[in-house]
């Protein structure tokens, strides 16, 4: 059973972002520490809490990064992404806020360093003005440790301070996952 790595409640949820391909972030996300407890994680799943706003199809997708910057100020992705999720149906994405899981599977099950940080975010290529994914945050009291980023449609990526998004990153022990079974060994005669 995948264990909950990190999160930021709904209940938080204040305000919202919009996420399509036009006048909007093609990317939101949140950065966030794995746990200090020695394990490393496979990524298996994220939440994100989500609304839409008129009609949207396609496909949406999460990313794992690594970070740069400072964490909680304005920390961004850095490099190539460490892993993408199976594509989301956008279309599933109802009028009112829920939380909607977007998984990890095969090699995109990155194996994570414990007490490190990273970027886990939402993209989506398609939309148009007035059909976008809204990205539920917490703009005016947030208390996660880390930051929300976004990523415009040149590619430039921010940090904000003063805001938080709505997300769950799961994860299975990777080591738990490794067994070997060698049998019995019977001596020749």
């Amino acid at each position: 059973m995948p264990t909950l790595l990190d999160s930021y409640s709904e209940a938080n949820k204040d305000s919202s972002y919009q996420i399509a391909a036009v006048d909007a972030n093609k990317a939101l996300g949140q950065c966030f520490t794995t746990p200090n407890d020695g394990i490393s994680y496979k990524i298996t799943s994220v939440k994100f809490y989500l609304a839409k706003n008129g009609t949207i199809t396609g496909n949406a997708t999460a990313r794992l990064w690594a970070i740069t910057g400072t964490y909680g100020t304005d920390a961004v992705p850095t490099g190539t992404v460490l892993a993408t999720s199976d594509n989301f149906n956008v279309g599933a994405i109802t009028g009112s806020f829920v939380l909607y899981e977007l998984t990890f599977s095969g090699v995109n099950q990155y194996t994570m360093s414990p007490n490190t940080q990273y970027e886990i975010d939402l993209t989506y290529g398609g939309g148009s003005v007035g059909n976008e994914i809204e990205f539920g945050a917490d703009s005016s009291s947030p208390t996660h440790g880390g930051n929300l980023t976004s990523q415009d449609l040149v590619d430039v990526w921010a940090g904000y301070s003063t805001i938080d998004g709505i997300f769950y990153v799961y994860g299975d022990n990777a080591a738990a996952a490794v067994s070997h079974n060698f049998g019995t060994l019977g001596v020749g005669s």
